[in-house]
């Protein structure tokens, strides 16, 4: 009975010590809304140096109709041996022009020779072609 109950918890825990556990959390987003804008989440890939097809991130005061996310979800795997983190973008805004007004960056994951970078950014939609070109000038 003794040897039977020590081989029960010996293999439980080999069992427990070889699944890895997942966790995944939400990071929390603003809900502060502007009335003409919002804040969103965008990631860029960079290679050596050099931006992918993503581009590089915008720049504070530059229009983009680049694809902003309204969530950014914060994921991590973690096992005996080792443990990754990673970033979930979900629920795109429409495609439409912004003026971005802030942007931070959020985090980065490394995944062999790339590295994804992640921000927040705060934006604010252009409503035509003539408000567009006197912010710029």
């Amino acid at each position: 009975m003794l040897q039977r109950r020590t081989f029960l918890c010996v293999v439980s825990v080999w069992l427990v010590s070889q699944a890895a556990c997942t966790f995944s959390g939400g990071v929390s987003t603003f809900s502060n809304k502007k009335h003409n804008g919002g804040v969103g989440y965008l990631s860029s890939t960079e290679r050596s140096g050099q931006w992918e097809f993503d581009g590089p991130p915008p720049k504070v005061g530059e229009v983009t109709d680049r694809l902003i996310y309204r969530q950014m979800q914060k994921e991590a795997v973690y096992s005996i041996l080792s443990s990754t983190k990673d970033y979930g973008l979900s629920e795109p805004y429409p495609e439409r022009k912004r003026r971005i007004t802030a942007i931070r960056e959020m985090g980065t994951v490394k995944e062999s020779e790339r590295t994804r970078h992640y921000y927040e950014v705060e934006f604010e939609f252009v409503n035509s072609v003539r408000e567009q070109s006197t912010k710029e000038d």
